[in-house]
């Protein structure tokens, strides 16, 4: 039997289909029924990651948001999960976020650190807000419910949430970003948003401002409504200042907000001039002239090549299907130039593109296919080898996986 995709607008699900499994994306807009599960499809021995995780868990959860940071100060890279509730069959128990910690004994196989509240996590972003020296966590929430902070302390992460979003409108916000905008040593909050139902399906961008250590919870930026998706951020125009990348959904083109001086524009400085259903987006050096290009998860991946701020497609993904989550990318395989990686919703499919001197690999250099719905991707060094390790978030069972660097 073939995957069924089903593109679809702030769905419900009869329960005639309930015989089955079903997925539903983070944003309620994707409906997947995983089915075939084939495993590793392309594996070519330049790409060091196996034919089947080193690590997995045994949970059943929606991941909607991951994270990889040192929370606890050991030296060590945890994986911090964000989680998301649907209308999935069958029903998923728990929306907890909650966090698998390392240690010199690896990763804990049971997360020793949940959230109290469960909301509809779609996004999670870690950084220290406040500069006390202890890593905060971002939770991007959905479904009705603000976006929440649990903050760090030398007593731990906080697992009861002491800041939270209050957008005017309300927002349910599909992915979010640290960083700092306007040189000020603080971090600021861009969150990408849409809105609840299909009578009222759009929201703006918001930025949220860092004053000295106080993040508000009321946005004083804000663009256009939209629906939008992925965020990245990087100088496109080389004047020094971060320009914010925005990849949109339909009835929207994907495009970049300049900077200007720690401002800003509220009209995009570039759009791709094709509205589509994208759905991340990363600002990235592929082809070393040290110009951030533009990679754009849609159908199929797209590569904008910069030059001087003038874009162009410069490549297009081969491979046969699309369903995008997330896009990533990182120097896998250590030759000094970044690869692409990313997984998809429908069917579970993780892929890396390897890049050989500014060139991507026209089709998938190596290629998983999940046992459930693929919803993130990461990579950071977990086994503290000092390779970067490929981390797989899944709406199923299970729920994280770790493919260690074999580089």
């Amino acid at each position: 039997m073939l995957k069924r995709t089903i593109f679809i607008l702030f769905c419900t699900i009869p329960m005639i289909i309930a015989q089955n499994q079903v997925d539903i994306s983070a944003d309620g807009r994707v409906l997947s029924n995983p089915i075939v599960n084939l495993k590793t499809i392309v594996n070519k021995t330049t790409v060091p990651f196996g034919d089947q995780p080193d690590w997995q868990n045994n949970l059943r959860y929606q991941v909607g948001g991951l994270g990889l940071a040192d929370i606890n100060n050991d030296g060590r890279l945890d994986i911090v999960v964000g989680c998301y509730k649907s209308m999935s069959y069958p029903p998923y128990k728990d929306s907890r976020n909650f966090i698998h910690f390392n240690s010199e004994n690896g990763l804990e196989q049971k997360p020793s650190w949940f959230s109290e509240d469960a909301n509809s996590t779609g996004a999670i972003q870690i950084g220290d807000i406040n500069k006390d020296g202890y890593l905060d966590v971002f939770s991007g929430n959905g479904l009705r419910t603000s976006s929440v902070i649990y903050f760090g302390s030398k007593d731990g992460l906080e697992t009861k949430a002491s800041w939270s979003s209050k957008e005017k409108r309300g927002a349910w916000t599909t992915n979010a970003l640290l960083v700092d905008l306007d040189k000020d040593g603080w971090l600021e909050l861009i969150t990408t948003n849409q809105g609840f139902h299909k009578d009222d399906p759009y929201r703006p961008i918001h930025i949220f401002k860092n004053s000295q250590g106080t993040l508000e919870q009321i946005p004083s930026w804000a663009s256009d409504d939209s629906i939008q998706n992925g965020i990245s951020v990087g100088d496109i125009d080389g004047d020094g200042w971060l320009d914010i990348a925005i990849a949109k959904w339909f009835n929207f083109e994907s495009c970049i907000y300049k900077n200007n001086n720690g401002t800003i524009e509220k009209k995009p400085m570039w759009t791709t001039g094709v509205s589509s259903s994208d759905k991340s987006i990363v600002c990235c050096d592929i082809d070393n002239d040290k110009q951030p290009d533009i990679v754009l998860g849609t159908a199929p991946t797209h590569l904008y090549n910069n030059d001087k701020s003038n874009f162009k497609v410069s490549w297009k993904s081969g491979a046969k299907s699309f369903g995008h989550s997330a896009v990533q990318v990182c120097d896998i395989d250590q030759d000094g130039d970044m690869d692409v990686a990313e997984i998809h919703f429908t069917g579970g499919l993780v892929n890396i593109y390897l890049n050989n001197n500014g060139q991507l690999d026209a089709i998938p250099s190596w290629q998983y296919n999940c046992d459930g719905s693929g919803t993130e991707i990461a990579f950071g060094d977990i086994n503290g080898d000092n390779r970067p390790d490929l981390i797989v978030g899944n709406s199923g069972q299970p729920s994280i996986m770790v493919f260690y660097n074999k580089k």
